[in-house]
């Protein structure tokens, strides 16, 4: 009996362990991305210019146009919101819409999607400004009017051992809510 007793104890101790070690992390952080950073914003937004963006409309009141980019290179630092597993990196910026900025698998080191090394802007988004990179959520078209501007986001762990960040935002030229949720498991 003592001999089963120690082996039911080790087998919990395992199973315990091991679903400790399947736990994904939710959690913030910063991080310093050398950065073109765009000029001052127009100072009052227009209703419509006629520019057209990549077959959308380009309707950008109630925003102001960023049009104005910059060309020096200086160190900015962002906060970041990574969700991880044994596997896996992800990595999402909330400072530019709450795109996906990076995703690392952790066996080989290898990123999943393309990342740049510096931010450089590039006047093709709705507003004018856009950065490549990693996966932006494209609503409620591609290269949307607040790409380049902060999201809300809200982390939440799951009681599967999963994690969820919600990245949202309400789209003022619309005035439509979208909400993107990224969920990474054990």
């Amino acid at each position: 009996m003592p001999n089963q007793n120690r082996f039911l104890s080790a087998l919990l101790l395992f199973l315990c362990f091991s679903q400790l070690q399947a736990q994904v992390k939710v959690y913030e952080g910063q991080e310093t991305i050398p950065t073109y950073k765009i000029g001052v914003d127009e100072l009052s937004p227009i209703f419509y210019n006629g520019r057209g963006v990549q077959g959308a409309q380009g309707k950008v009141y109630p925003y102001a146009s960023q049009t104005k980019l910059g060309d020096s290179l200086v160190d900015v630092t962002y906060d970041m919101v990574y969700l991880e597993n044994e596997y896996i990196l992800v990595k999402v910026l909330p400072a530019f819409g709450g795109r996906l900025f990076s995703a690392i698998d952790k066996t080989n080191g290898h990123e999943l999607f393309h990342t740049n090394s510096v931010i450089k802007p590039d006047l093709i988004g709705t507003l004018g400004a856009w950065v490549s990179g990693g996966i932006e959520w494209c609503f409620p078209h591609h290269h949307r009017t607040t790409t380049m501007l902060p999201s809300d986001y809200r982390m939440i762990t799951n009681e599967d051992g999963s994690a969820t960040v919600w990245i949202g935002e309400t789209e003022k030229t619309r005035d439509m809510r979208g909400v993107i949720g990224m969920t990474l498991r054990p």
